[in-house]
């Protein structure tokens, strides 16, 4: 049987997938766009939202790994980042991912 926690993981890491098929489709959106001409200001949004969409990576991976039951240390020194820090910016949204399904918090 399938737990709450197993299923919100999972959840997790299909969106992590989401996001990188996003991002490949884009990055080669862009390689194919590099020598059309577009203005300077289209052409640095247009590589900006690429980098948005990397970002959303990132933050789905941290969620998916906290959501597997990763430790914020872990997850901390994967970002470079005091865990503190780490705790303060991804708490809130994995607290509101927990809760659509009730999972307990997992505080290692």
């Amino acid at each position: 049987m399938t737990s709450p926690r197993d299923t919100l993981h999972a959840r997790a890491v299909l969106e992590v997938q989401t996001a990188l098929l996003e991002v490949a489709d884009r990055a080669a959106e862009l390689s194919r766009d590099a020598d059309t001409p577009m203005g300077t200001v289209e052409r640095i949004r247009s590589v900006r939202r690429l980098r948005l969409l990397d970002l959303t990576v990132l933050d789905r991976t941290v969620l998916a790994e906290l959501l597997g039951g990763a430790p914020w240390s872990d997850v901390a020194a994967g970002l470079g980042l005091p865990e503190g820090e780490t705790r303060r910016r991804y708490e809130e949204t994995l607290d509101a991912w927990r809760a659509e399904l009730a999972l307990p918090r997992h505080d290692s």
